[in-house]
């Protein structure tokens, strides 16, 4: 302290403080900054991420849909589990509250709602108002504490002991029917594997790995839904979990065979899951010294909506698990362009991509990555092709264009059955000849098999022609297509030789063509078309379009009298899914 009353500083003091803060600095994405700045999009990732209705509903009435006539009588199985997931904290493993009441101990004076006038937000009711009684008391449980302490601990036993797919198909249950029954100690007891440390188990004479113990709890799936209110009220949950079991996966020697059964790892919507938890997870379990280097064996990995996921934990990814890798979704999350290489050099029997959301993909970084990943394998031993067995892609909201996507279908384009390239630089200049090349579609009008079943064009400014002419030959004899994406789409118009401007909505000449080869694809095939969805702007379908579309003149006096409606009324009868 300074005779002044200053405490004294050395001369390195602002240094330190730099270096401290330039430590402690995120290191985030834009896109999770964002995120986590603005509750009420948290809250819709973490819901629309998840593949369960979200808990919070305000205004919202769900109600069961019955099950329809073709699909027959449910089995006995399906209504087990669903009495299971209903009654699951008052049957199954009751909570204390429930032993509380079923003892009598619980004591929980009724509440007491006031009615209020309307429009009134400040009236306060005087003591002579009419008081209405609320109902609070919980449903009857029809069996006594004895019976239901004794169910308990049967339960907790059978629990540990169902085979890995009943677990899986429980947990689904619990989470539609009653996901406030999920808490931290009944998760990591019974729905997540665990293998306890036995520091004095050892291998065999081979060095491999010992086998698991008979109170292993083997489960083939780790799935985390951030829409369960146990990962929603604390975004620690999730990463706490996954360090428990990395934990317990470090300490013990028979991890590398409970890893190995592992198949899908669903990280659904956890915007505060961090790259370190998944590295951790990733690299916890311990190999044996004649084993195979990486004991996970995952199949599909999902983590959309993990928006702080960048790409240190897809390299931990690709090294722990590239080799059997089948499915991988990186939606909305921080990964760049250098993820989809190590994908590419690592993962050879990758057969469905998503990537969709993901701001760090460019144009000109994304071909050059792909044409890195082509480089690295040819010089592999043996050389391969890297994303030759893609049949499912996903670039939809990013800023790819012809250059980048035409890069990556001439390696896979020829066997792809579903393709999203919606609201993207996709066909800039208004025509899908790269598209269409990339597709291994001829632009002659010979028939050639498609076997692309989904295609999505939502967002896009395209010319009608160029439009028309892709999707009539995916509709033609050999083609495959039953679900078409046109949502918000945009025409060129030519209005000068050098000035293509785009006019908003699909116009009806258009419409009416694309409901005309639909039409005709039904009548062929004999079945419905699965979807088509064209949300958006629309025109009246007596209306050509500024650049006039083919065939309109030989369709002039059917499309003259064809209203807008009669289209979209041709459309729903001979689709299954309108939107």
């Amino acid at each position: 302290m300074s005779s002044t009353g200053v405490p004294r500083r050395g001369r390195w003091a602002a240094t330190r403080r730099r270096t401290s803060q330039a430590k402690s600095a995120a290191t985030t994405s834009k896109l999770h900054q964002n995120v986590i700045s603005n509750d009420a999009l948290e809250t819709r990732i973490q819901n629309e991420m998840s593949p369960f209705p979200p808990t919070f509903t305000e205004n919202v009435s769900r109600r069961e849909v019955p099950r329809p006539v073709e699909e027959g009588l449910p089995s006995l199985r399906d209504v087990a589990l669903r009495i299971a997931g209903q009654h699951f904290s008052t049957h199954i493993l009751p909570t204390p509250e429930v032993f509380e009441r079923l003892q009598g101990t619980l004591r929980s004076a009724p509440k007491t709602l006031r009615k209020r006038r309307k429009m009134d937000d400040d009236y306060t009711p005087e003591d002579d108002d009419v008081q209405v009684q609320s109902d609070t008391r919980p449903p009857r449980i029809a069996m006594t504490y004895t019976q239901a302490l004794y169910w308990s601990e049967m339960n907790r036993d059978l629990l540990k002991h169902l085979p890995p797919v009943m677990v899986d198909a429980l947990f689904d249950a619990i989470c539609l029917y009653s996901p406030w029954s999920l808490t931290k100690e009944v998760f990591s007891t019974y729905f997540l594997p665990h293998v306890a440390p036995e520091k004095t188990r050892q291998g065999n004479a081979q060095g491999e790995a010992p086998p698991l113990p008979l109170d292993a709890r083997v489960r083939t799936r780790i799935f985390l839904p951030a829409s369960l209110p146990l990962f929603s009220q604390d975004h620690k949950t999730a990463s706490l979990l996954l360090s428990v079991l990395a934990g317990a996966l470090a300490l013990s020697p028979s991890a590398a065979r409970l890893t190995s059964v592992i198949r899908d790892l669903d990280l659904h919507g956890l915007t505060r899951l961090q790259n370190a938890s998944l590295v951790r997870l990733l690299r916890a379990p311990p190999s044996a010294p004649n084993a195979r280097p990486t004991p996970w064996h995952l199949r599909h990995v999902a983590l959309p909506g993990c928006t702080a996921i960048g790409d240190a934990a897809v390299a931990a990814l690709v090294r722990a698990t590239g080799e059997t890798l089948e499915e991988l979704d990186l939606a909305m999350t921080s990964v760049s362009t250098s993820s989809l290489r190590e994908i590419g050099m690592a993962c050879p029997h990758l057969r469905s991509l998503r990537v969709a959301w993901c701001e760090n993909f460019a144009e000109d970084t994304f071909s050059e990555t792909v044409s890195v990943a082509v480089a690295h394998c040819a010089d592999a031993k043996p050389p391969r092709i890297p994303f030759q067995l893609l049949a499912s892609v996903d670039v939809s909201h990013t800023s790819v264009g012809d250059l980048a996507i035409g890069g990556l279908l001439r390696l896979c384009g020829s066997q792809l059955r579903s393709l999203d390239v919606g609201y993207t630089k996709v066909g800039g200049s208004g025509s899908l000849d790269m598209l269409r090349l990339g597709l291994g579609l001829p632009n002659t009008s010979a028939t050639h098999p498609s076997p692309l079943e989904h295609l999505g064009l939502g967002g896009l400014c395209v010319h009608s022609s160029s439009l028309l002419d892709l999707v009539e030959h995916l509709l033609s004899e050999q083609g495959s297509l039953t679900s078409l994406d046109l949502d918000d789409l945009v025409e060129y118009a030519r209005r000068h030789q050098s000035n293509l401007q785009g006019r908003t909505g699909v116009s009806g000449a258009t419409l009416h063509r694309l409901a005309q080869a639909v039409a005709s694809a039904v009548r062929r095939r004999q079945q419905p078309f699965m979807r088509f969805s064209a949300r958006g702007d629309k025109r009246r379908a007596s209306v050509p379009g500024h650049w006039a579309v083919p065939g309109a003149a030989r369709d002039a006096t059917t499309l003259g009298a064809t209203t807008l409606g009669a289209t979209l009324f041709r459309l729903m009868t001979t689709c299954r899914v309108r939107d």
